[in-house]
């Protein structure tokens, strides 16, 4: 066997460097970026709108206008009787309050009419969603939790009418 041969095996049976085996994980880090932005710059370019799954077939919803006071309280308004249906003080409705202003910042961007009712509506696979018929937007109230849904499910017109004939069955006990 020659020096040449000899020095060939070392070579192909030698451990990688270090900085071989490190660049691997880097590269593959990039090609999955380049691929996400390919995709991203594709859709944009094409008009393609992100999918999402069924929420079902909507069997109740109201029309809300919430006002933020300056004084740091809310009220929440029926959209079509205009008859407030809960005032929040500062620093209550937390939940309320975030998606509220969250869907006003949307409207405020895309420069769109302020005064214009949101949609709360419950699904037949009881998926809660707060919308925005002005600018598209929907919050699936479901993602985050029962206290975010409890404080938008108090607002549909099924629960406003168990919570009165509870008071109504109270006041008859009484």
């Amino acid at each position: 066997m020659t020096d040449e041969q000899s020095d060939s095996r070392r070579r192909d049976t030698a451990p990688p460097t270090p900085a071989a085996t490190h660049n691997k994980p880097v590269l593959g880090a990039f090609a999955v970026a380049g691929l996400a932005v390919l995709a991203t710059g594709t859709a944009v370019l094409t008009g393609t709108k992100a999918t999402s799954l069924p929420v079902g077939e909507v069997v109740e919803s109201r029309s809300l206008f919430f006002r933020d006071a300056s004084n740091g309280r809310i009220a929440v308004y029926d959209g079509q009787t205009r008859r407030i249906i809960i005032r929040f003080e500062k620093g209550e409705g937390a939940f309320v309050r975030q998606s509220m202003r969250a869907l006003n910042h949307t409207r405020r961007v895309s420069k769109k009419e302020m005064g214009n009712a949101f949609t709360l509506a419950r699904t037949d696979k009881n998926i809660m969603l707060l919308s925005d018929p002005t600018t598209g937007e929907r919050i699936k109230l479901n993602a985050f939790g029962s206290v975010a849904l409890k404080s938008f499910t108090r607002f549909l017109p099924s629960a406003e009418a168990a919570q009165k004939a509870q008071t109504a069955t109270r006041q008859k006990g009484a």
